[in-house]
């Protein structure tokens, strides 16, 4: 997952549009954002409120494929198209411990009170949510005008 995304996203843009190439054209690989009644975007919720109190920063940052179409056109990039890589994305047993586990190494870094609630909450969400298939992974392709 993508931290800081919108500036890493900028400074990507600007680093293609000095670097040389034959063909200027790139894309972008990323989640659309999960529906906010999913269980999985509850985890997600308690992750992003662990690594905020951590650290300041969402551990997290999904972003609409329409929103990336307007930052990239916004600095002069033609979208050439969007395809679907998976949907709905499948959220194993396994994939849901590892996000307790990031919410577990935040909550060490929290005082007690603040940190073993959520952990509390993040083990519960992934005990009762087992498996889940919800969301999408995209692709958006674009590129500069010759």
């Amino acid at each position: 997952m993508v931290r800081d995304a919108s500036r890493l996203v900028i400074t990507e843009i600007e680093n293609f549009r000095t670097t040389p190439r034959h063909s200027p054209c790139s894309s972008v690989d990323d989640y659309e954002p999960i529906p906010g009644d999913a269980p999985v975007r509850q985890l997600f919720a308690v992750e992003n409120a662990a690594a905020e109190l951590a650290n300041g920063r969402p551990a997290l940052v999904f972003h609409p494929a329409e929103g990336l179409w307007r930052l990239f056109a916004g600095h002069g990039w033609q979208i050439e198209r969007e395809t679907t890589i998976l949907q709905p994305v499948p959220w194993t047993k396994g994939h849901l411990t590892a996000h307790v586990a990031e919410v577990r190494g935040y909550a060490n870094s929290l005082p007690d009170p603040l940190g073993n609630p959520l952990v509390t909450e993040a083990e519960r969400i992934a005990a009762d949510t087992g498996d889940a298939e919800v969301g999408r992974i995209y692709s958006v392709a674009m590129g500069l005008p010759e």
